[in-house]
Protein backbone atom coordinates (compact mmCIF):
# COMPACT_ATOMS: atom_id res chain seq x y z
CA UNK A 1 0.00 0.00 0.00
CA UNK A 2 2.71 2.39 0.75
CA UNK A 3 4.46 1.54 -2.24
CA UNK A 4 1.72 2.18 -4.12
CA UNK A 5 0.94 5.12 -2.73
CA UNK A 6 4.81 6.19 -3.60
CA UNK A 7 4.61 5.15 -7.34
CA UNK A 8 1.36 7.89 -7.21
CA UNK A 9 3.80 10.61 -6.09
CA UNK A 10 5.97 9.95 -8.13
CA UNK A 11 3.67 10.05 -11.04
CA UNK A 12 2.49 13.22 -9.73
CA UNK A 13 5.72 14.87 -9.47
CA UNK A 14 7.02 13.97 -12.63
CA UNK A 15 3.86 15.74 -14.44
CA UNK A 16 4.43 18.57 -12.04
CA UNK A 17 8.43 18.73 -12.68
CA UNK A 18 8.22 17.85 -16.28
CA UNK A 19 5.75 20.74 -17.05
CA UNK A 20 7.99 23.57 -14.72
CA UNK A 21 10.69 22.47 -16.67
CA UNK A 22 9.29 23.17 -20.28
CA UNK A 23 8.02 26.91 -19.09
CA UNK A 24 11.20 27.02 -17.59
CA UNK A 25 13.32 26.24 -20.43
CA UNK A 26 10.72 27.47 -22.67
CA UNK A 27 13.47 29.78 -24.49
CA UNK A 28 16.05 27.45 -24.38
CA UNK A 29 14.12 25.48 -26.27
CA UNK A 30 13.30 27.66 -29.15
CA UNK A 31 16.72 28.56 -29.28
CA UNK A 32 17.94 25.30 -29.03
CA UNK A 33 15.55 23.75 -32.14
CA UNK A 34 16.61 27.44 -33.98
CA UNK A 35 20.32 25.80 -33.80
CA UNK A 36 19.71 22.94 -34.63
CA UNK A 37 17.47 23.84 -37.82
CA UNK A 38 20.23 26.33 -38.88
CA UNK A 39 23.21 24.04 -38.52
CA UNK A 40 21.81 20.43 -39.44
CA UNK A 41 18.74 21.45 -41.22
CA UNK A 42 15.74 19.34 -41.15
CA UNK A 43 14.06 17.53 -39.04
CA UNK A 44 14.62 19.58 -35.80
CA UNK A 45 13.52 16.62 -33.63
CA UNK A 46 14.78 13.21 -33.83
CA UNK A 47 12.46 10.56 -32.92
CA UNK A 48 13.67 7.28 -32.07
CA UNK A 49 12.64 4.28 -30.61
CA UNK A 50 13.31 2.88 -27.42
CA UNK A 51 12.55 -0.18 -24.57
CA UNK A 52 10.51 1.66 -22.15
CA UNK A 53 8.46 -0.36 -19.38
CA UNK A 54 8.20 -3.76 -19.98
CA UNK A 55 10.11 -3.63 -22.93
CA UNK A 56 6.98 -2.29 -24.23
CA UNK A 57 8.34 0.13 -27.27
CA UNK A 58 8.08 3.91 -27.59
CA UNK A 59 9.38 7.06 -29.54
CA UNK A 60 11.79 9.45 -27.22
CA UNK A 61 11.81 12.54 -28.51
CA UNK A 62 15.89 14.28 -28.58
CA UNK A 63 16.87 17.43 -30.57
CA UNK A 64 18.50 15.92 -33.78
CA UNK A 65 22.56 16.12 -33.09
CA UNK A 66 24.20 14.46 -35.91
CA UNK A 67 24.35 14.90 -40.00
CA UNK A 68 22.72 12.35 -42.51
CA UNK A 69 25.50 10.82 -43.97
CA UNK A 70 25.55 7.18 -45.03
CA UNK A 71 28.24 4.70 -46.66
CA UNK A 72 27.17 3.17 -50.04
CA UNK A 73 25.23 0.59 -48.88
CA UNK A 74 23.07 3.04 -47.43
CA UNK A 75 23.95 2.50 -43.75
CA UNK A 76 24.64 5.16 -41.65
CA UNK A 77 28.20 6.26 -40.73
CA UNK A 78 29.60 6.03 -36.98
CA UNK A 79 28.53 8.92 -35.40
CA UNK A 80 31.66 10.13 -34.75
CA UNK A 81 31.95 11.22 -38.62
CA UNK A 82 28.06 12.38 -38.25
CA UNK A 83 28.73 14.64 -35.71
CA UNK A 84 29.63 18.36 -35.48
CA UNK A 85 31.68 20.59 -33.23
CA UNK A 86 28.15 22.03 -32.48
CA UNK A 87 26.63 18.43 -32.45
CA UNK A 88 29.35 17.91 -29.48
CA UNK A 89 28.32 21.27 -27.97
CA UNK A 90 24.82 20.24 -27.58
CA UNK A 91 25.32 16.78 -26.29
CA UNK A 92 27.66 18.09 -23.59
CA UNK A 93 25.37 20.61 -22.66
CA UNK A 94 22.63 17.31 -22.81
CA UNK A 95 20.33 20.06 -24.42
CA UNK A 96 19.60 17.33 -26.85
CA UNK A 97 17.38 15.80 -23.80
CA UNK A 98 15.28 18.67 -23.40
CA UNK A 99 12.30 17.39 -25.75
CA UNK A 100 12.43 13.94 -23.58
CA UNK A 101 9.86 15.69 -21.18
CA UNK A 102 7.43 15.75 -23.65
CA UNK A 103 7.96 11.56 -22.91
CA UNK A 104 7.65 11.95 -19.22
CA UNK A 105 4.37 14.03 -19.79
CA UNK A 106 2.85 11.20 -22.20
CA UNK A 107 3.43 8.65 -19.55
CA UNK A 108 6.33 7.07 -21.44
CA UNK A 109 9.28 8.16 -18.92
CA UNK A 110 9.91 9.44 -15.44
CA UNK A 111 12.23 12.66 -14.59
CA UNK A 112 14.04 9.79 -12.78
CA UNK A 113 14.95 6.14 -13.49
CA UNK A 114 17.12 3.70 -15.92
CA UNK A 115 17.78 5.44 -19.48
CA UNK A 116 15.62 4.00 -21.97
CA UNK A 117 17.53 1.65 -24.21
CA UNK A 118 17.69 1.07 -27.54
CA UNK A 119 15.54 -1.79 -29.58
CA UNK A 120 18.22 -3.49 -30.76
CA UNK A 121 20.13 -3.83 -27.42
CA UNK A 122 17.10 -6.21 -25.63
CA UNK A 123 17.92 -9.59 -27.19
CA UNK A 124 21.66 -8.94 -25.18
CA UNK A 125 20.29 -8.38 -21.73
CA UNK A 126 21.26 -11.19 -19.63
CA UNK A 127 18.42 -12.74 -17.99
CA UNK A 128 18.35 -10.47 -14.41
CA UNK A 129 19.03 -7.05 -16.50
CA UNK A 130 15.59 -7.16 -17.64
CA UNK A 131 14.67 -6.54 -14.07
CA UNK A 132 15.86 -2.56 -15.24
CA UNK A 133 12.78 -2.69 -17.20
CA UNK A 134 10.42 -2.95 -14.01
CA UNK A 135 10.04 0.84 -14.21
CA UNK A 136 9.70 3.68 -16.16
CA UNK A 137 12.98 4.59 -17.97
CA UNK A 138 13.99 8.11 -16.66
CA UNK A 139 15.81 11.57 -17.99
CA UNK A 140 18.35 10.86 -15.52
CA UNK A 141 19.10 7.85 -12.87
CA UNK A 142 21.74 6.24 -10.49
CA UNK A 143 23.93 5.39 -13.37
CA UNK A 144 23.77 8.87 -14.87
CA UNK A 145 24.74 10.29 -11.80
CA UNK A 146 27.81 7.54 -11.16
CA UNK A 147 29.67 8.03 -14.15
CA UNK A 148 27.14 8.16 -16.96
CA UNK A 149 29.63 6.94 -20.11
CA UNK A 150 32.29 6.60 -18.46
CA UNK A 151 31.09 3.29 -16.52
CA UNK A 152 30.67 0.05 -18.56
CA UNK A 153 27.51 -1.42 -19.50
CA UNK A 154 27.61 -4.02 -16.56
CA UNK A 155 28.14 -1.66 -13.83
CA UNK A 156 25.73 0.05 -15.50
CA UNK A 157 23.08 -2.25 -15.37
CA UNK A 158 23.71 -2.74 -12.21
CA UNK A 159 23.12 0.01 -10.60
CA UNK A 160 20.01 0.47 -12.55
CA UNK A 161 18.78 -3.02 -10.93
CA UNK A 162 19.87 -1.18 -7.58
CA UNK A 163 17.56 1.86 -8.15
CA UNK A 164 14.46 -0.40 -9.02
CA UNK A 165 15.07 -2.73 -5.41
CA UNK A 166 15.47 0.02 -3.78
CA UNK A 167 13.81 2.72 -4.95
CA UNK A 168 12.28 5.17 -3.09
CA UNK A 169 10.84 9.29 -3.32
CA UNK A 170 13.96 10.15 -1.02
CA UNK A 171 16.01 8.02 -3.41
CA UNK A 172 14.73 10.28 -6.42
CA UNK A 173 14.92 13.48 -4.55
CA UNK A 174 18.83 12.92 -3.96
CA UNK A 175 19.47 11.57 -7.72
CA UNK A 176 17.70 14.57 -9.09
CA UNK A 177 19.78 17.17 -6.95
CA UNK A 178 22.93 15.41 -8.20
CA UNK A 179 21.87 15.40 -11.58
CA UNK A 180 22.90 19.31 -11.67
CA UNK A 181 26.32 19.42 -11.59
CA UNK A 182 26.56 16.33 -13.76
CA UNK A 183 24.74 18.44 -16.00
CA UNK A 184 26.21 21.50 -15.59
CA UNK A 185 30.17 20.52 -15.51
CA UNK A 186 28.97 17.91 -18.37
CA UNK A 187 30.40 15.01 -16.67
CA UNK A 188 30.51 11.48 -18.60
CA UNK A 189 29.18 12.44 -21.74
CA UNK A 190 31.65 10.00 -23.95
CA UNK A 191 33.63 7.07 -23.24
CA UNK A 192 37.49 7.75 -23.82
CA UNK A 193 37.60 6.87 -27.64
CA UNK A 194 33.64 6.90 -28.54
CA UNK A 195 31.67 9.79 -29.79
CA UNK A 196 29.47 8.42 -26.91
CA UNK A 197 29.93 5.19 -26.03
CA UNK A 198 30.48 1.55 -27.26
CA UNK A 199 27.63 -0.20 -28.26
CA UNK A 200 26.19 -3.27 -26.28
CA UNK A 201 25.46 -5.38 -29.24
CA UNK A 202 28.48 -5.16 -30.04
CA UNK A 203 30.03 -5.59 -26.73
CA UNK A 204 28.06 -8.38 -26.25
CA UNK A 205 27.61 -10.28 -29.24
CA UNK A 206 30.40 -12.73 -29.01
CA UNK A 207 29.12 -13.32 -25.29
CA UNK A 208 25.72 -13.80 -25.32
CA UNK A 209 23.15 -15.39 -28.45
CA UNK A 210 20.15 -13.19 -29.30
CA UNK A 211 16.86 -14.31 -27.72
CA UNK A 212 13.43 -12.89 -27.74
CA UNK A 213 12.80 -12.26 -23.93
CA UNK A 214 9.46 -13.62 -21.82
CA UNK A 215 9.04 -10.04 -20.19
CA UNK A 216 5.79 -11.25 -18.88
CA UNK A 217 8.17 -13.48 -16.35
CA UNK A 218 10.19 -10.27 -15.07
CA UNK A 219 6.90 -8.21 -14.21
CA UNK A 220 6.42 -7.39 -11.04
CA UNK A 221 5.53 -3.93 -11.07
CA UNK A 222 2.35 -3.06 -12.97
CA UNK A 223 0.73 0.47 -14.19
CA UNK A 224 -2.60 1.79 -14.99
CA UNK A 225 -2.96 4.27 -17.87
CA UNK A 226 -2.36 7.24 -15.38
CA UNK A 227 1.62 5.70 -14.89
CA UNK A 228 1.26 4.21 -11.12
CA UNK A 229 0.88 1.33 -9.71
CA UNK A 230 2.21 -1.40 -7.01
CA UNK A 231 4.98 -3.84 -6.30
CA UNK A 232 6.56 -6.46 -5.35
CA UNK A 233 9.73 -7.56 -4.90
CA UNK A 234 8.90 -11.71 -5.00
CA UNK A 235 10.67 -13.75 -6.54
CA UNK A 236 12.48 -10.89 -8.52
CA UNK A 237 16.40 -11.69 -9.59
CA UNK A 238 18.17 -9.28 -8.03
CA UNK A 239 21.81 -7.45 -8.39
CA UNK A 240 23.82 -6.68 -5.24
CA UNK A 241 26.43 -3.83 -5.61
CA UNK A 242 29.54 -3.85 -3.96
CA UNK A 243 30.50 -2.92 -0.36
CA UNK A 244 32.18 -0.03 -1.51
CA UNK A 245 29.76 1.07 -4.44
CA UNK A 246 26.93 1.09 -2.24
CA UNK A 247 29.03 3.00 0.75
CA UNK A 248 30.14 6.08 -1.64
CA UNK A 249 26.59 5.94 -3.18
CA UNK A 250 23.74 5.22 -0.93
CA UNK A 251 25.12 6.17 2.50
CA UNK A 252 22.59 8.49 2.26
CA UNK A 253 19.51 6.69 1.21
CA UNK A 254 18.32 5.65 4.39
CA UNK A 255 14.76 6.84 6.67
CA UNK A 256 16.48 9.71 8.27
CA UNK A 257 18.14 10.28 4.76
CA UNK A 258 16.60 14.40 4.61
CA UNK A 259 18.94 14.88 7.82
CA UNK A 260 22.12 13.38 5.78
CA UNK A 261 20.95 14.93 2.63
CA UNK A 262 23.49 18.01 2.49
CA UNK A 263 26.44 15.50 2.68
CA UNK A 264 25.32 13.24 0.24
CA UNK A 265 24.63 15.85 -2.40
CA UNK A 266 27.78 17.46 -2.49
CA UNK A 267 30.05 15.43 -4.41
CA UNK A 268 29.11 14.01 -7.78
Amino acid sequence: MQQSFSLKIKRILDLSGAMFLLLVFSPLFLLTALLVYLNLGKPVFFLHPRIGYKGKTFMAYKFRSMRHLCDASGKPLPDGCRMTLFSRILRASSLDEIPQLLNVLKGEMSLIGPRPMLVEYLPYLKEHEYRRLDMLPGISGLAQISGRNLIGWDERFALDIHYVDHWSLTMDFVIAVKTFPVWILAQGISTPGYATAPRLDEERRDQIVPSTPDLHAHSDIKFDQAGSGTASNENVSSVSLSPEMRASLFSNIKPRALSVSENALQDG
